[in-house]
């Protein structure tokens, strides 16, 4: 009889169920009760989080949005973040890009008046009023704007259609369903479906001082453009700079601790000693003498003072030490930074010790981030935007689908962004030019991956660039596009001719007449 064996008899053990697979089943756990997740365990290092609904966090959404934009008006580093984004992802603002010509010329002659304001362009209407508004409140509203019945306005407009931008603050967002008229509301918004059917909207903003507590209107979604990145299920969005709240508030710390270390690395202590103690008493200053020194040296102006004899002065000033305060500072900036997808370096403005792969990695996740963000935007603003003044340009006449058009194709279109520049962008072009020479990739890949441009529209470009320059006698007979080659380039160099025909009779008859301009 083993040992083991006698044990178990005397103490009354059995032998183990468990197979001992090594000693791993028996030692693992010491025989307690496990979760089969840690973090669901009930231990004191683990957060007793709240669960909530998809459309929980609503309820939080105003608090968090005075947090941000507090800290976009007084924080350096906020303020810095949220410029850096609407500068990489809006830029100075995209273009359409349709099979109809016609309708890009139009947009380009009829955008300047799309702010209802009139104190923006586009591209700044969408990078600070609709975009920086997502960053900073978790969403942006757009409200279409027909001007047909306002001819004191449509007279100034190209296509009587304006945009109205809106903050989330038109928007109620009362947890409670609310009614009208028998519609039922959650969150400010109807729906059916999950899809958004109407708006409740205030006509005036709710914090301004005029406001009035008016109920608000019932607005249709197809009037209504909302921009916004929110949990899944929920119709209102998220406010991004949310999970940096604490963090800025720790740099806040960080700087008050530092700013109160270097004010007491400042104080310098004065000794008064005496440097010969040789001296005789008679020979030594008086009491009243050494007050006055004293007072002339710790209350003087800051000029020299003759110490009395047998008298020196000694001063100690604590060291000043950064105690690691712009490695500390630097890691809050980081973890920002990397929240809301910004690349560090462009926050700070401080590119003394980025090496050249790191900015290579960022380039690529700045044009990745941008591509998600423009992608959002796009679905939620840009295309509904580009249908509504599709629709304000026919039924104004200002447009006309030519015969033949499918009914899908007047409203199809991309968008061409600008081109995102950073350090690596040459070296990376050339590589990728080199790649589309030897026939590795296409090369519409590279003009529409870099430049935003559609290769067939590249080439158009360049066709009317040339012909242009032909017209008025820049080029050679032997240059490389020939206007006659094609049926195109023919039809190209017509069109580039009754162009600059009609510009040359508008400058010439504006000699004799000036009104001849304000017809044109």
């Amino acid at each position: 009889m083993s040992a083991m064996d006698f044990l178990r008899r005397s103490v009354g053990m059995k032998p183990s169920s468990r197979r001992p697979s090594n000693g791993l089943v028996r030692s693992f756990g010491g025989g307690r009760r496990v979760a089969p997740f840690e973090a669901s365990a009930n231990h004191p290092a683990v957060p007793n989080v709240p669960r909530i609904p998809p459309e929980g966090g609503i309820r939080y959404l105003r608090e968090q949005q005075a947090i941000a934009r507090h800290l976009v008006r007084n924080d350096a580093w906020i303020r810095s973040l949220v410029r850096v984004l609407k500068g990489l992802h809006i830029g100075t603002g995209p273009r359409p890009v349709s099979k109809f010509r016609e309708l890009e010329e139009l947009w380009q002659a009829s955008c300047s008046g799309f702010s209802t304001t009139g104190s923006k362009s586009f591209g700044a209407m969408l990078r600070d009023d609709i975009y920086g508004n997502k960053i900073v409140d978790g969403e942006a509203f757009v409200r279409r704007r027909f001007r047909f019945d306002y001819p004191e306005v449509s007279r100034r407009l190209v296509v009587p259609i304006q945009f109205q931008t809106l903050t989330s603050d038109y928007v109620p967002v009362d947890h409670e369903s609310f009614a009208f008229d028998d519609k039922r509301f959650a969150a400010g918004i109807m729906t059916d479906l999950d899809r958004p059917v109407a708006y409740a909207m205030h006509t005036e903003h709710p914090l301004s001082e005029g406001f009035r507590m008016r109920r608000p209107i019932v607005v249709p979604a197809d009037e209504v453009f909302h921009l916004f990145d929110g949990p899944t299920g929920s119709p209102r969005g998220e406010v991004m700079l949310a999970s940096a709240f604490l963090r800025a508030i720790a740099m806040s710390t960080l700087e008050d601790a530092e700013r109160r270390r270097k004010q007491i690395a400042s104080i310098m202590t004065v000794f008064f000693k005496r440097s010969d103690e040789n001296l005789d008493d008679d020979m030594l200053p008086d009491a009243e003498t050494v007050e006055r020194m004293i007072g002339d040296v710790t209350f003087g102006t800051g000029v020299g003072h003759e110490l009395p004899a047998g008298f020196d002065v000694e001063t100690v000033q604590p060291k000043d030490e950064p105690m690691n305060f712009e490695k500390a500072l630097r890691f809050q900036l980081l973890a920002i930074s990397a929240s809301v997808g910004a690349p560090v370096y462009e926050v700070t403005g401080d590119w003394r010790d980025a090496p050249e792969r790191a900015m290579r990695i960022a380039a690529a996740a700045v044009s990745r981030e941008a591509g998600i963000g423009r992608d959002g935007t796009e679905h939620q603003v840009l295309r509904p935007m580009f249908a509504s003044w599709v629709d304000a340009a026919m039924a104004s006449g200002m447009w006309t689908p030519p015969a033949g058009a499918k009914p899908w194709e007047i409203y199809d279109h991309g968008w061409d962004w600008p081109v995102i520049q950073h350090a690596a962008l040459t070296q990376e072009l050339k590589i990728m030019m080199d790649a589309a020479d030897r026939g590795i990739v296409e090369p519409s890949y590279v003009s529409k991956s870099y430049f935003g441009k559609r290769s067939e529209e590249v080439a158009r470009l360049s066709a009317k660039d040339y012909s242009r320059r032909r017209e008025n006698g820049l080029l050679d007979a032997d240059d490389k596009w020939d206007p006659t080659r094609t049926p195109t380039s023919q039809s190209i160099a017509k069109e580039t001719a009754d162009e600059e025909k009609h510009e040359r009779e508008v400058v010439e008859a504006a000699k004799a007449d000036t009104s001849v301009l304000e017809l044109d």
